[in-house]
């Protein structure tokens, strides 16, 4: 028994030894292949940009329009254009009639005999009528009464409060019309937000979110000294649904960023954004980096002089 389970034995090890080379060559062959694979996908493509050397794309705004030669003298216009239109707002907001004159002026003509007639006339011609004659009599002396204050007293100042805003977005809305290209489509993402409206202007300059570009802001901030309060200034700044006002606004914040006297300009640096090899310099702006290519510096360099000057025109409007 002992010999017959040796010999078994013996000639299962003398089987697994004869199938061992088949196997242990087919294991090599699957594993060359692997170690193959794997360092022709370590092998660095000549075409492709080294991962170390890539960065995050600092213009992917879609609102970044870039400051051209052609897009400067558009955004000069544009701002020409703002300045005459915040003029001619300015000029007709102080003719308009103070809260105070208005109400004097409502007093008198509310109390003049031509209103007390109205007053007499309708009471006399609903004594008979029924409730509904009554109240539509009432409607139309309402009405009547108003227009004769408006025609004497002017509109109510608290209207042209209200109004101005709306206003002045609109004069913002036609220029970034001129600011941009003919043919200029904004791309998905550049327009701008009418969601973004809050009732409470004082806290959207201090609640609002942080622009999620690491290197590029997108929300123009206008210098305090522009608006007479800080809710006017944060009704002036809040986002302008109109199309092209994200990217006009970009243009109104990247540029006096560059052209600041005390900027601090780094020197020209080469990013590789995916495939492409952008030359740009870094300026340091109010707890944000700002980047810009190199034919837009050479542009700025050429334009900040002019730019500026109708820019600080612009701000020094105080519309009250």
């Amino acid at each position: 028994m002992r010999v017959t389970l040796l010999g078994l034995c013996l000639a299962v090890v003398a089987a697994m030894a004869a199938t061992t080379p088949a196997e242990a060559q087919l294991g090599g062959l699957m594993r060359r292949a692997k170690e193959a694979a794997e360092k022709k996908a370590a092998e660095k493509d000549p075409r492709a940009p080294d991962p170390s050397a890539s960065t995050q794309n600092p213009f992917a705004d879609p609102a970044v329009v870039f400051i051209t030669q052609d897009q400067l003298g558009r955004f000069e216009k544009a701002l020409q254009y703002e300045i005459d239109q915040r003029n001619a707002l300015r000029k007709s907001l102080a003719a308009a009639t103070t809260q105070e004159e208005y109400q004097a002026c409502n007093l008198s003509v509310g109390t003049s005999p031509e209103m007390m007639k109205m007053i007499q006339d309708m009471a006399d011609s609903s004594a008979n009528g029924t409730a509904e004659q009554i109240m539509k009599a009432q409607q139309k002396m309402y009405a009547d009464m108003q227009a004769i204050v408006t025609k004497k007293c002017g509109p109510d100042p608290r209207q042209t409060e209200s109004s101005r805003f709306d206003r002045l977005r609109q004069i913002e809305a036609e220029a970034s019309d001129i600011a941009m290209p003919s043919g200029y489509t904004p791309p998905p993402g550049a327009q701008g937000r009418a969601g973004e409206r809050h009732g409470n202007y004082a806290a959207f300059l201090t609640s609002r979110p942080a622009s999620p570009y690491a290197n590029v802001a997108f929300s123009y901030r206008a210098p305090r000294p522009f608006f007479p309060s800080l809710e006017a200034g944060a009704r002036a700044q809040m986002p302008n649904p109109h199309p092209f006002a994200r990217a006009y606004g970009m243009l109104k914040e990247r540029i006096p960023v560059f052209c600041a006297k005390d900027r601090k300009v780094s020197a020209p640096t080469t990013i590789t954004v995916g495939t492409e090899k952008i030359t740009v310099v870094k300026v340091q702006g109010q707890g944000q980096q700002y980047v810009y290519r190199q034919d837009e510096v050479d542009t700025l360099n050429a334009g900040c002089a002019s730019v500026m000057a109708l820019m600080n025109s612009l701000f020094d409007i105080n519309i009250k």
